[in-house]
């Protein structure tokens, strides 16, 4: 996500060609990243400068596109009743040709347990990803035989989770693994967890790559975050609990491991085909598309855009 200075030159080129349409996406919000997450002051000399440029882009831009489904609620609260324009371009991931998939690595799959039902998650280990809840909940999660969790992934937090259970084997750590890989990783699962920190600037939406990889493998999700119009709750591909809260995950995979296994194929199922109708690269392409061809029909005689 690109810092919000270049508006300002998107401004001096849209004035030297008079007619050019410009088009500002917005992937994370800010200044209200740095206030909400950062603790930043709103009156901090910065924070004020990137809010002065976010709200001249918001007013002088012809229209406004995000990857975060509900981010025309911050535009409003920044405009107050200006019109907008907006529309909502998620995120996605290549489909076909262009989605290189390679089998797991013959040591790492053998460490996979198939006897057991297996709890997988793929992605980075950090603050913001809240895993440290998951790891309080397999002490408690030990106790049933069934249940096995594995992470595969890097972070600076890794090391420090990975000595909080080093006296479990419920719960194994498989390191970074080339992204090749990781579809062969998530279809050896049979549940995948996401969590996600209970911050306030989610009520505008998520929109992260593994979101879309997790529900193309075609593997039934438990997520853990207080997130409006998330992608596992709009395509019914998974189970949404509470953030930050250990008791909800030990019970909502005790919950999970119970059910037909039909149901949970058809969850699986539900994503995939949610990513291959709704969140590929070509898909996404033809809405940019549209937004471009609708932008050139109101002033057909001018062709140059700035995005």
């Amino acid at each position: 996500s690109i810092s919000l200075f270049p508006i300002l030159f998107a401004l001096l080129y849209r004035w030297r060609h008079k007619g050019c349409k410009f088009i500002l996406e917005i992937r994370d919000i800010w200044p209200l990243t740095l206030i909400e997450i950062g603790n930043y002051s709103p009156y901090n000399p910065f924070v004020l400068l990137l809010a002065f440029i976010e709200k001249l882009g918001y007013q002088k831009a012809d229209y406004l596109v995000s990857n975060l489904p509900n981010a025309n609620k911050h535009f409003k609260e920044v405009l107050g009743d200006r019109p907008i324009k907006f529309e909502w371009i998620s995120n996605g991931m290549e489909i076909g040709d262009g989605l290189e998939e390679q089998a797991l690595d013959a040591q790492l799959a053998a460490q996979i347990d198939p006897t057991t039902f297996n709890v997988g998650y793929a992605g980075t280990i950090g603050q913001a990803n809240a895993m440290e809840y998951l790891i309080e909940a397999a002490h408690t999660l030990a106790s049933n035989k069934r249940v096995k969790i594995y992470i595969v992934g890097s972070g600076y937090l890794k090391e420090e989770l990975e000595q909080r259970v080093a006296d479990l084997d419920n719960i194994v750590f498989l390191g970074r693994i080339p992204h090749q890989q990781v579809q062969s990783f998530l279809k050896k699962m049979d549940l995948l967890y996401l969590s996600w920190q209970n911050s306030p600037l989610y009520r505008f939406g998520v929109s992260a790559n593994k979101i879309f990889d997790y529900m193309y493998a075609g593997v039934p999700i438990l997520m853990s975050g207080e997130i409006p119009s998330n992608p596992i709750s709009l395509s019914d591909c998974g189970w949404v609990i509470p953030p930050e809260d250990t008791q909800a995950i030990i019970d909502g995979i005790n919950s999970i491991v119970t059910l037909p296994e039909r149901e949970l194929e058809q969850k699986g199922q539900n994503g995939r085909t949610a990513v291959l109708e709704q969140f590929s690269y070509s898909f996404l392409a033809s809405k940019y598309g549209n937004l471009f061809k609708g932008l050139v029909a109101l002033s057909p005689s001018r062709e140059k855009f700035v995005i």
